[in-house]
């Protein structure tokens, strides 16, 4: 998805991956593994301010993807899987002890850690499902 061109492609490529991550019998696996893949970029959005995230579909049309927006993807993707409709999604933020700030994400409080670090969470800060 990441290196094509035209939006409509994406999004196809994009339904494909939450048909696989909605057929897995590791789903979040499915979907870090996927948007580990993108290419990062500078911070796109700003995680502090919700109302500033992109929807879905704005974040496949823009096709940038930074630390933030990465997980943004990974929970958008599940969230619109059947099997995660009743679930609880929180983006975290977090310092590492070097100082330097990352995200990561739970579902039903369950935290998942990507880089397996130790970190001092500064923010959680819910993802509604839109109904």
């Amino acid at each position: 998805m990441f290196d094509l061109d035209n939006y409509f492609d994406r999004l196809s490529e994009w339904k494909n991956i939450r048909q696989q991550i909605q057929n897995s019998c590791d789903p979040v696996k499915v979907a870090v593994e996927y948007y580990e893949k993108a290419e990062r970029h500078s911070l796109q959005y700003d995680p502090w301010k919700k109302d500033s995230w992109p929807t879905p579909w704005q974040l496949i049309d823009h096709n940038k993807y930074c630390s933030f927006s990465i997980i943004l993807g990974i929970i958008y993707s599940c969230m619109l899987c059947d099997r995660f409709c009743s679930d609880e999604f929180s983006i975290i933020i977090f310092q590492l002890n070097t100082g330097e700030i990352g995200y990561t994400f739970s579902i039903n409080n369950k935290i998942f850690n990507l880089d397996f670090q130790e970190y001092q969470i500064l923010n959680v800060i819910p993802v509604e499902q839109k109904k």
